[in-house]
């Protein structure tokens, strides 16, 4: 089942954001098993990323294996607050 995830990171800059991205080599697309990505600056000084995942399972391997690792490597210390939610409906632009 696809689920919505949530990264509130408070401590993040979009310049370690963008650091983290570049290293994952993606090559402009979402990860394997992703399905939606977007980041936005929260207004207090951190960032918000919500992505939709083909299950929690992917997610929580992919974060296992890149993100964590990538986020410590720029600097980013404080682990983010994840969300993790079924989804209930997905709408595409036609």
């Amino acid at each position: 089942m696809a689920v919505v995830v949530t990264l509130e990171m408070s401590n993040a800059t979009t310049a370690q954001y963008d650091e983290v991205v570049e290293k994952m080599n993606l090559g402009g697309k979402t990860a394997p098993h992703g399905i939606f990505h977007v980041c936005a600056e929260d207004g207090k000084g951190g960032l918000i990323i919500v992505d939709t995942w083909e299950t929690a399972e992917a997610f929580q391997g992919f974060a296992d294996t890149q993100i964590g690792p990538l986020m410590a490597a720029a600097g980013i210390t404080e682990p983010p607050k994840v969300t993790v939610r079924p989804a209930h409906n997905f709408l595409e632009r036609g």
